[in-house]
C-alpha cells in the first residue's frame, strides 16, 4: 500500500474537501437552487459546526493514562449521546443490552486466564481491558450511571461503569471510510458519516484523532486513529507507522448463538496496538 502519515513525520492536515460555497448572485435572482447546492450547502454547515480536525497526541503517556485523557476530553459528547441514543432505549432492552456487555467483558477475562493466546495478543488484551477501565473513568461514566441507572440490574446486581463502557464498544458496524494512494506513494485515509439523526443529534461534536502509545514490541509503538467520541481507537481508520493501516467499518457476528464473545471493538484495538506485529490469520 506504500508509506502512510508518521505523526513523528508530518503534521496532520485538516479535512481535505473540494466543497466550495456557491453564492447566490444578481445573476442568479430568480432562479431555483439545484439539489447539488442545497447538498453543498448542508456539508458547509456540518463542516463549520465540527471545525477542524483536533489532533490529540498522548504518546508521551502509558496507554491506560492516555485513554483516561481521552475519556475525559470527550466525556460531554459520551454523555449526550448515551442520554440521547442509550437510556431511551427502555429497561427491559437496555438491561438485556448491559447484561450482553457483562458477559463480553468476562469472555475477555476469561480468555486471559484459560485461553491460550500469544503472548503479544494476551498482552495487547491486558492492555485494552487497563484503557477501557481508564477512558470510563476519565469520561465520568460512574456519575452517569449514579444519575440514571440506579433503578437497572445486571443479573440481580447494580449496573457498574464498566458495564456501560463495555455496551458502547460493542457495536459492530459503521459507515465508510475509503483509502487513496498518493502519487507520492502516501496514503490518504477519509470516513463518510452517515449517523446523524436531527432529533437526536450528531454522533460528533469535533472530528478527532488521537496518537497513543502502542505495543513496545510493534514496529512503531505508537498508534494513530480517528475516533468516534463514544469509541476506542480501533473502528473507522487508524494506522501505525508507516507500514500498519486498517479500516473497520463493519465487523460481522453471529447472533443469537447463546453463548459470550469478545467484543467486536476490542479485537479491532488489539490490532491497532499490535500494528502488524502478527501476521494476519
Amino acid at each position: 500500500m506504500g508509506p502512510l502519515p508518521d505523526p513523528e513525520a508530518a503534521p496532520l492536515a485538516g479535512p481535505r474537501s473540494g466543497v466550495q460555497g456557491v453564492p447566490m448572485g444578481e445573476a442568479d435572482a430568480g432562479k431555483t437552487a439545484s439539489p447539488e447546492f442545497f447538498a453543498r450547502s448542508r456539508l458547509e454547515e456540518v463542516r463549520a459546526t465540527l471545525g477542524p480536525v483536533v489532533h490529540l497526541d498522548l504518546s508521551a503517556h502509558q496507554t491506560s493514562h492516555s485513554h483516561n485523557l481521552l475519556g475525559q476530553e470527550v466525556a460531554g459528547q459520551v454523555s449526550a449521546y448515551i442520554r440521547r441514543r442509550v437510556l431511551p432505549l427502555g429497561q427491559d432492552r437496555l438491561e438485556s443490552e448491559l447484561l450482553s456487555a457483562r458477559r463480553g467483558e468476562a469472555e475477555c477475562r476469561h480468555r486471559l486466564a484459560y485461553g491460550r493466546l500469544p503472548a503479544a495478543v494476551r498482552e495487547g488484551l491486558e492492555a485494552y481491558l487497563s484503557s477501557v477501565d481508564a477512558w470510563s473513568e476519565g469520561a465520568r461514566l460512574g456519575d452517569l450511571v449514579r444519575q440514571t441507572m440506579t433503578h437497572l440490574k445486571v443479573d440481580r446486581t447494580p449496573v457498574r461503569p464498566q458495564d456501560l463502557a463495555f455496551l458502547l464498544q460493542a457495536e459492530s458496524s459503521g459507515c465508510q471510510t475509503g483509502m487513496l494512494r498518493d502519487r507520492d506513494g502516501g496514503v490518504l485515509l477519509w470516513h463518510t458519516e452517515e449517523d446523524h439523526d436531527s432529533a437526536a443529534g450528531s454522533r460528533f461534536d469535533r472530528l478527532r484523532l488521537v496518537t497513543c502509545a502502542a505495543s513496545p514490541d510493534s514496529p512503531s509503538r505508537r498508534m494513530t486513529a480517528f475516533i468516534y467520541p463514544d469509541l476506542l481507537p480501533g473502528p473507522a481508520f487508524g494506522w501505525s507507522g508507516r507500514s500498519y493501516v486498517h479500516a473497520v467499518d463493519a465487523f460481522y457476528l453471529k447472533q443469537g448463538a447463546g453463548v459470550g464473545g469478545v467484543p467486536a471493538n476490542a479485537v479491532t484495538w488489539i490490532c491497532l496496538y499490535l500494528g502488524g506485529l502478527l501476521a494476519p490469520s
